[in-house]
């Protein structure tokens, strides 16, 4: 078919050691545009560096044009902070998923538009949820973002919010919410395996997170603590997700990690957890909670912008009300089952289709006006 414009999805997110959030949005668009692309007048390459040698390409999976560059991760990220190199020519628009993209040097010898992700001004709110380097780095991408870039794409009007406190016009920003039917079907066989080589042989609560500050672990395992002593349940806690910055999680009595887990035993865990913990202390939006709700697992978390109310809201930074948040819904089978239909309800909102549609109206109407 023949092609009006073309668009380059600036994916380098998925390069990281650790992809995080940013790095399963960045998948599930992907996927979503993979599932539309027949019906779109856009052609869509997707650029990042290097993958790994020797096998092949996972970002091909996606079925698009792939550009990428011999350049370390690190080393293009600075290029592009300092302008040093711009965005490949040729294209109408270029989407960055995150906020290391780059600028053309030159403006007149690149015409293409820029648009780019903003998932949350995270620190800002929770500094000490960063390091120095990571909020100075931050601050400057966003400025650069609202200084060069025709759109910013967020996924919650929390976040445009934001924007718009800092200036940023209300018709240079959209709302696209995140899909959560990006998980695999669970493989039930390897996820009991790998209970039953932890100790656990029955009920667990879940959460799910890179372990970092922000995700708030130390006061949701004290919490989980606090339950065991005042003998509201006495069911584990499995912490699932890889190790990110700041100090370790302490051995706790009654929690049990598992560390990064195939996408397969993710979604066992997801669907055999009796509740599914998740308290933030700020989110942009909170994937593992929608992800948990798909699967029919009910979900303690703080108000984050995915759960739209469909979950039992706790104060992240009260111990004393996620313990008893989770005693709540671990006991009440009632309430259970109203967190259940709610999420149901809820995640029934979130496809990756429907996010890929609404990215491809915007990138459309940026290059035709």
């Amino acid at each position: 078919m023949d092609y009006f414009s073309e668009v380059l999805v600036i994916a380098q997110q998925l390069r990281r050691k650790i992809p995080g959030g940013i790095g399963t949005y960045t998948q599930g668009l992907l996927f979503g545009l993979s599932e539309i692309k027949t019906n779109s007048k856009i052609k869509i390459s997707i650029f990042a560096t290097q993958g790994p040698k020797g096998q092949k390409d996972p970002l091909s999976r996606y079925g698009f044009n792939l550009k990428t560059v011999p350049l370390p991760a690190k080393v293009m990220t600075t290029l592009w902070n300092q302008r040093l190199v711009g965005p490949p020519r040729g294209y109408s628009l270029v989407h960055s998923t995150s906020l290391a993209f780059p600028v053309s040097r030159f403006s007149f010898r690149n015409s293409s538009k820029l648009a780019v992700t903003v998932y949350d001004l995270a620190w800002r709110k929770f500094p000490q949820g960063f390091t120095n380097r990571g909020i100075k780095w931050h601050e400057a991408a966003l400025q650069r973002a609202i200084k060069y870039c025709d759109i910013l794409i967020v996924p919650s009007s929390d976040t445009a919010d934001e924007l718009m406190e800092q200036g940023v016009d209300s018709n240079r920003i959209e709302v696209i919410e995140a899909g959560c039917d990006h998980l695999v079907p669970p493989d039930h066989l390897q996820t009991n395996q790998l209970l039953s080589d932890l100790g656990v042989v029955d009920k667990y609560i879940l959460t799910v997170s890179t372990l970092e500050p922000r995700k708030n672990l130390f006061r949701l395992i004290q919490a989980h603590q606090l339950a065991l002593e005042r003998k509201y349940y006495d069911y584990p806690l499995v912490v699932v997700g890889p190790q990110g910055w700041g100090e370790d999680l302490e051995a706790s009595k009654g929690v049990f990690r598992t560390g990064k887990v195939s996408s397969e035993v993710l979604s066992g865990l997801y669907s055999q957890a009796l509740c599914m913990a998740y308290v933030p202390l700020f989110e942009g939006f909170g994937l593992p909670a929608v992800e948990a709700m798909s699967f029919g697992t009910p979900v303690v978390a703080s108000k984050i912008p995915s759960t739209k109310g469909a979950c039992f809201e706790v104060d992240p930074l009260d111990v004393d009300s996620i313990a008893k948040g989770l005693a709540q819904v671990c006991t009440n089978t009632a309430l259970q089952t109203e967190l259940i239909e709610a999420g149901f309800s809820r995640t029934s909102q979130l496809s990756w289709r429907k996010s890929a549609k609404q990215h491809l109206s915007i990138w459309q109407g940026l290059i035709n006006g």
